[in-house]
């Protein structure tokens, strides 16, 4: 009789554990549904539980809806996803990596896919913060905003108290120059009518560009305020298009040694592509970096620059490293200085 009455209630437990372990399932997952569920311009990626994995090709990363809610999703691997993808299926996305909110594929104009930039913010950042905008190489033939590494590389910027717009420009094959020069001179007027919205100091803007990147950042610094190098692409043209710090990485400046048959033949082309004939006493500071055996851009190109720049008085330090290197390569080396320099320059 005991033994029966003591089965009875072993089978009624079970079965109230079981009711309770289904009904704290049902619950968890109801609560885990609601708190993965993304807003409409975040709807990119898939919303993964904690327990979960993502799939090859995908990396887990936290996220925030348009309420603030953290959460965590799968988003593709730049290296998986196939060359003849767009990005532009991932625009709006916001991401959170290390400390960093990217936000991708922002449209600065409208003329063109190749409009758009990426941008880095610092997440703890409690005042208003400088910006800086890069340039990626390639000839003006080809390269990306997000391209190999990059990433990397500008959130490690980030982390040092800067917003890092990472710029797209339209390629030589798509429009013919100055038409990059316009663009990179639009992203710059767009962070300026954009700094309310990100909480950016637009009076410290300063750019960084490698290789024909580092082209478009000596413009930059050189020709603020000349209308005739300003374009009419966006929408922000009441908005100068001037920046106060430039570092730019085995740039091409058009000076002319008197040695290049190449600089010989271009002849007045060779002058209106140089940003060494727009220097004017009210230009920006410069950090110059260029490789003793560039064998790609000559190291008197940076030289030249330089001193040119010091014969108008103005703000300028050349390094010149050591070996080969060219353009992006040179980032990492002198990581240290081009922070110390952005911060005498943009943080005083």
């Amino acid at each position: 009789m005991q033994i029966k009455f003591l089965k009875t209630n072993l089978i009624i437990l079970s079965l109230i554990l079981l009711f309770l372990c289904l009904s704290t399932t049902s619950f968890a997952q109801k609560y885990s549904r609601r708190k993965l569920k993304l807003c409409r311009e975040n709807l990119s990626g898939v919303c993964i539980s904690a327990w979960h994995v993502c799939k090859k090709g995908y990396k887990s990363v936290g996220r925030e809806d348009c309420l603030g809610r953290r959460t965590k999703c799968c988003v593709p691997i730049q290296s998986a996803i196939n060359k003849k993808d767009s990005f532009s299926k991932f625009e709006g996305v916001v991401l959170e990596e290390d400390g960093v909110k990217i936000y991708k594929n922002l449209a600065y104009a409208d003329l063109s896919e190749k409009n758009k930039l990426d941008l880095y913010i610092p997440v703890f950042q409690k005042k208003i913060i400088p910006v800086i905008l890069w340039f990626h190489g390639g000839g003006m033939k080809k390269g990306d905003k997000a391209q190999g590494r990059l990433s990397e590389s500008l959130k490690k910027l980030s982390q040092k108290g800067y917003a890092v717009a990472s710029v797209n420009y339209r390629l030589l094959d798509e429009a013919s120059w100055p038409a990059q020069l316009h663009d990179a001179k639009a992203a710059v007027r767009w962070i300026r009518a954009s700094a309310e919205v990100y909480n950016f100091n637009s009076e410290k803007i300063g750019t960084l560009g490698t290789s024909a990147g580092g082209n478009l950042a000596m413009f930059l610094g050189t020709t603020g305020g000349i209308k005739r190098a300003e374009g009419n692409i966006g929408k922000n043209l009441d908005f100068s298009s001037s920046v106060s710090a430039v570092v730019e990485l085995s740039g091409s400046s058009g000076y002319d040694d008197g040695k290049s048959k190449k600089t010989k033949k271009k002849g007045k082309r060779q002058k209106s592509f140089g940003a060494i004939n727009f220097i004017t006493e009210d230009d920006a500071s410069f950090l110059i970096i260029h490789a003793e055996d560039d064998r790609i851009i000559p190291v008197s190109q940076g030289r030249g620059f330089h001193q040119a720049l010091l014969d108008k008085e103005l703000d300028s330090t050349l390094i010149v490293s050591k070996g080969r290197k060219h353009g992006g390569n040179l980032f990492n080396d002198n990581f240290k200085n081009i922070v110390k320099f952005f911060d005498r320059i943009l943080k005083n």
